[in-house]
């Protein structure tokens, strides 16, 4: 809890939900922050059919949300619908600081992610025989951490997940979807409805590039959403 208090409060932006402070009850702490009567993101998209303008509006501001995390070497570490919430006005708040880690911070292995989110990295490896032999760690035993390009990678899921109003991969057991996204390097198919331009679902694929080093920039990623003519 105090690492997450530490490094929410170090955060300032327009897209971040504001940090109040710590109240404790007992022998348990509670990090405080204004209330969201508006919900999170995805249940917004699940109750409300918003038009698709809107829905690129509001993915536009968590990218640059994101964006400006990733520019004070801060890796959030669980980007998704439920952990982005909307203030009195629909516009984005990034929520959830508890999976986020410093770059400079010593890097260790996490079992905490939401696997539909999750880039194929950290899932760890699969052997290249057929015996199904997994490996949860590096060969040189350092472990597999969280980085910028994941964050990237769960914006990809993300923005699935808002356009589509549907979890990535959201029918699979967890075995299933982490051999479809590692060993067979799949990704979720493109659905029909609502439409989705080109520019758009090139960009989420780009998101997904199975290789982390390949994949944009959240900053790369706003220089594309912008040229877009979001109404």
């Amino acid at each position: 809890v105090c690492r997450e208090a530490l490094t929410w409060k170090s955060l300032s932006h327009k897209f971040i939900l504001a940090f109040l402070g710590i109240y404790q009850e007992k022998a348990q702490l509670f990090l405080v922050s204004p209330f969201m009567k508006n919900g999170s993101l995805s249940a917004w998209r699940k109750k409300s059919d918003p038009p698709i303008g809107e829905v690129q509006k509001r993915l536009l501001e968590v990218a640059e949300g994101v964006q400006y995390i990733h520019s004070e070497g801060i890796v959030h570490g669980d980007i998704r619908g439920s952990n982005i919430l909307l203030d009195s006005d629909f516009h984005v708040k990034i929520a959830d600081f508890g999976l986020t880690r410093h770059l400079e911070a010593t890097a260790t292995k996490s079992t905490s992610f939401s696997p539909n989110f999750a880039a194929p990295e950290l899932f760890g490896t699969w052997d290249d025989d057929d015996d199904d032999d997994w490996s949860d760690s590096d060969d040189d035993g350092t472990g597999v951490v969280r980085t910028h390009k994941s964050d990237v990678y769960a914006f990809g899921c993300l923005y699935y997940e808002i356009h589509f109003n549907a979890i990535p991969f959201e029918d699979f057991p967890y075995v299933q979807l982490m051999k479809q996204v590692t060993r067979y390097r799949k990704r979720p198919d493109r659905l029909g409805k609502p439409p989705l331009s080109d520019k758009a679902w090139k960009l989420i694929k780009r998101c997904w590039i199975h290789e982390a080093s390949r994949r944009p920039t959240m900053e790369a990623v706003i220089e594309s959403m912008v040229k877009w003519d979001i109404k």
